[in-house]
């Protein structure tokens, strides 16, 4: 599916470098600021901008939540997809194709990062074995969590700009005189790029994925994977 948009790229830098989020018990207060105006959402507003109920688990971009780790726990999902328990850093080559693409999909797309793409962080088996067993994740909650970790001096450009690009419509933000750029081909999931990952994953299986050329997506710095969290 191509999406027809365009998206902000230097809107959204300074929406990054602004971004402040509280989390509350059952809510979140998304804000940020551009020129001397802060705008400020909640969960709800989120929820209804990008089309996602604000429901399911908590998971934390970074962190396997409390609930994975009390009640199914990493070593649950090593059997589940047949990692051997106890590998200090267990990478992609250990998954079956069909796994590997759902990681590469994470890892590239929904909570995409700049390196580790090979290795399985704890927080990519919490969200591979939810979405493998029909559990649903907030992932209102998740993409908050994961823009905080954003950094914004990225040189190749900075992810979710389409959701940004809601938020600006959302609070009214005068876009006509504002530098766009156009969605290119490289921004829809497609047998093109399906293809790409399939043929990645099988010919390389011990090695690092290749993504893709993305012009305006880029990832945040991530953190050296650690044995446990």
């Amino acid at each position: 599916m191509k999406i027809k948009d365009s998206f902000y790229p230097d809107l959204i830098a300074i929406a990054y470098t602004t971004l402040d989020v509280e989390f509350e018990e059952d809510d979140l207060v998304f804000s940020f600021k551009l020129g001397k105006n802060t705008y400020a959402l909640e969960s709800g507003e989120l929820s209804a901008t990008w089309k996602l109920d604000y429901v399911g688990e908590k998971v934390d971009s970074g962190n396997a939540s409390e609930d994975f780790r009390r009640n199914y726990s990493k070593e649950n999902a090593c059997i589940m997809f047949n990692v051997p328990i106890g590998t200090p850093k267990p990478t992609v080559g250990l998954l079956s194709v069909e796994h590997r693409l759902l990681h590469y999909f994470i890892t590239y797309m929904l909570v995409p990062r700049s390196g580790n793409h090979g290795l399985i962080l704890d927080e990519d088996f919490e969200i591979m074995w939810r979405m493998v067993n029909g559990q649903q994740i907030n992932w209102v909650h998740l993409f908050v969590t994961h823009m905080r970790r954003i950094k914004p001096g990225n040189s190749k450009g900075l992810p979710y700009t389409i959701l940004w690009t809601t938020i600006f419509k959302y609070v009214g933000i005068d876009l006509s005189q504002a530098d766009k750029k156009r969605l290119g081909y490289n921004n829809c999931i497609d047998t093109h790029v399906l293809n790409h990952m399939k043929r990645n994953v099988q010919e390389a299986p011990q090695q690092e994925h290749e993504a893709p050329q993305q012009e305006e997506e880029a990832q945040p710095q991530e953190p050296q994977a650690q044995p446990s969290d």
